[in-house]
């Protein structure tokens, strides 16, 4: 697979950031207890968006991980969820993340089950309505405490990140 290298990863990190708060919102809009006529729009979109932007803050979190954990600010090219997962380097993060996915997780879904069956996710809800069979689903809550995972992952690079470039200046 194709790589391709960071100048700037806090402000690559800071997008993935972006795109989770963003679907976040509109998860938080598609929740409405009230389906009356003038929300179900309200509803879809929510969902729709909701669903895409953290399928996209997923791959975005990957690849993000990649690029602090690569030695060389680089991060695999692609949208398949299992395998932007498995190029990660640092195997003791990526146990990290598997047992706490599976701890939390209100299924009996292992993370690399999710992966798999949420493997384009992200360009499957992007192009919602296209495909003429319709028959795209999503765990939205595995998904969401899979971004969260990611975020507090990622967080704790960030922070080694920053510190280590302090460090330099010195």
């Amino acid at each position: 697979m194709a790589e391709v290298t960071i100048s700037n990863p806090i402000k690559f990190a800071n997008n993935a950031i972006i795109m989770l708060t963003a679907g976040d919102i509109l998860n938080n809009i598609s929740n409405t207890k009230d389906l009356n006529q003038d929300n179900k729009l309200l509803f879809s979109a929510g969902f729709i968006g909701g669903a895409t932007l953290t399928t996209f803050a997923i791959e975005l979190l990957l690849k993000s991980i990649m690029v602090f954990t690569s030695g060389n600010n680089s991060f695999v090219k692609g949208h398949e969820l299992n395998k932007l997962f498995t190029a990660i380097k640092d195997e003791k993060l990526k146990t990290s993340i598997i047992d706490s996915f599976e701890n939390h997780s209100s299924t009996s879904n292992k993370l690399q089950y999710f992966l798999e069956l949420h493997l384009k996710s992200f360009i499957d809800w992007r192009y919602f309505g296209e495909d003429k069979q319709n028959s795209i689903s999503i765990n939205i809550g595995a998904a969401i405490l899979l971004v969260n995972i990611l975020r507090v992952e990622l967080q704790t690079l960030v922070d080694n990140y920053i510190k280590q470039e302090e460090l330099n200046k010195c």
